[in-house]
């Protein structure tokens, strides 16, 4: 009972501050770089953060009550923030846990899911949106993400502690509680990260080539190593990696500064890890993330699967089937996530479009956060006519076989027709017959019967605006 109270006293205690904190940062519904910070802001901000951080450090071992009571503490203020949102009151009747409180955790699949549709017209409309909250702390937002379809929402400036905080866990996990400085080498700023210490932002321009971009990027990491002592982890797309090992190679770059990559925007595929490993003795720990949520899970560097553990401080993840419903620990479902923080625009039971697992065995590393293994975007789940049926990173995984990571430079995997496939690929030189025919059989080993697949030599596959790769398009 005591350490109950112990806990409710620190997490309110915390929230108050955090309170106070996104005082300094007056957006008004402007986006990140618009925002305006008092002159104290920074000062505040990172004595929140490392409260946030103390706590980290002691829950990412709670056993799994404790860790739901700090949960359920969190759920039931925002609830009570969505109770006061036209959106959420009229998808839902006045006994509903939204507004009697959640007694516990699995009571929130009670309500329903909530889309991305629903966001797109909920932040048209104002109705996602409480109005009780300061318009000071609005942070617009706007992402297509994997979808190819824009997206506009707010985020609430509260945000940034725990956002730096969980970021803080993962680099923390990395270098093995060693400093070190991480160089996001990313597209834009994601909210929470402007100023913050330890961390720095190079901005990827994708308007040239993205290789001209990255050769620029290493000659400020070169640059960069000259200036400090603290060894580099470099924070990126996972298709900018193997491009920037490769200029690692040719500048005969010395990388013994260089802990290793943070891959996050896209799912690090199968074979890309232990080429780096084996090729350039990098590591490389990924980390699940949205635009909508930043940093959900990380991996800890001991999970044989390369799971998530979830950052079950901030979030809330159900794995559940088409029709909401939880499914069976172990099996594949829908990954739909409730932000605990997210105030101004609340974000409960949200589809992120992903499709994943819980793994249901504990972490060697000893942490008892949630182990969650993504698989793919449930839009992109393949079913063939001749009955079998798997994700787009099975196919691309084939192309990671030692044989033809060293031949091929670029990828992309285009289903024309539910039973026909072609495969563009850009070689570094040139693709021998054996080559060919070595990939066309373990292809067809994976489909089955009844496919058929093209093998198309490329000059070039192009990028999206934000230099991600799309290793699978399905033009049905």
């Amino acid at each position: 009972m005591y350490y109950v109270r112990m806990l409710s006293l620190y997490l309110a205690i915390l929230y108050r501050l955090n309170v106070v904190v996104s005082r300094g940062m007056m957006c008004g519904g402007r986006p990140v770089p618009e925002c305006i910070e008092h002159q104290s802001y920074a000062k505040i901000a990172q004595t929140a953060e490392r409260l946030e951080s103390t706590l980290l450090k002691y829950s990412e071992r709670m056993s799994v009550r404790s860790l739901e009571k700090l949960q359920l503490k969190k759920l039931n203020r925002i609830l009570r923030s969505a109770s006061q949102t036209p959106f959420w009151r009229d998808k839902t009747d006045p006994e509903s846990v939204l507004f009697r409180g959640a007694r516990a955790m699995i009571d929130i699949s009670a309500l329903p899911i909530l889309a991305r549709e629903d966001v797109r017209v909920g932040f048209t409309s104002g109705s996602l949106v409480n109005p009780n909250i300061p318009v000071a702390r609005r942070v617009l937002v706007r992402t297509s993400g994997s979808t190819g379809e824009p997206l506009s929402f707010y985020l609430d400036s509260i945000l940034v502690p725990g956002r730096r905080a969980a970021f803080r866990r993962f680099i923390r996990w990395f270098s093995l509680g060693k400093p070190a400085l991480v160089v996001k080498a990313i597209g834009a700023i994601p909210l929470g990260f402007v100023n913050f210490e330890g961390a720095l932002f190079y901005w990827l321009r994708n308007d040239r080539d993205i290789n001209i971009s990255l050769a620029d990027f290493f000659v400020y990491v070169r640059s960069l190593l000259r200036k400090t002592k603290l060894p580099i982890i470099i924070d990126t797309f996972p298709s900018n990696i193997l491009r920037l090992t490769r200029i690692f190679e040719e500048a005969r770059f010395d990388t013994s500064r260089v802990l290793g990559f943070i891959p996050g925007g896209e799912t690090l595929l199968p074979g890309e890890r232990e080429y780096l490993e084996q090729k350039f003795q990098l590591r490389a720990s990924g980390k699940y993330v949205s635009t909508e949520f930043e940093v959900i899970g990380q991996e800890c560097g001991e999970s044989p699967q390369h799971a998530y553990h979830v950052n079950a401080e901030y979030f809330y993840v159900e794995i559940v089937d088409t029709a909401g419903n939880p499914v069976p620990r172990g099996n594949t479902g829908r990954v739909v996530i409730t932000s605990l923080d997210q105030e101004v625009m609340p974000f409960l039971r949200y589809d992120t479009g992903d499709v994943g697992r819980w793994v249901e065995d504990s972490c060697p590393c000893g942490r008892t956060l949630p182990l969650l293994v993504v698989e793919g975007r449930h839009s992109h789940l393949i079913n063939l006519p001749n009955g079998r049926a798997f994700t787009q990173f099975n196919i691309i995984s084939v192309f990671f076989y030692p044989m033809f990571v060293s031949v091929i430079r670029q990828f992309q995997v285009i289903h024309e027709k539910p039973s026909e496939f072609v495969m563009k690929i850009v070689p570094h030189s040139t693709i021998t017959e054996d080559v060919s025919r070595e990939l066309q059989t373990q292809l067809v080993k994976l489909m089955g019967s009844g496919v058929s697949i093209k093998i198309q030599v490329v000059e070039n596959i192009s990028y999206t605006a934000r230099g991600k790769r799309m290793g699978y398009v399905s033009n049905f």
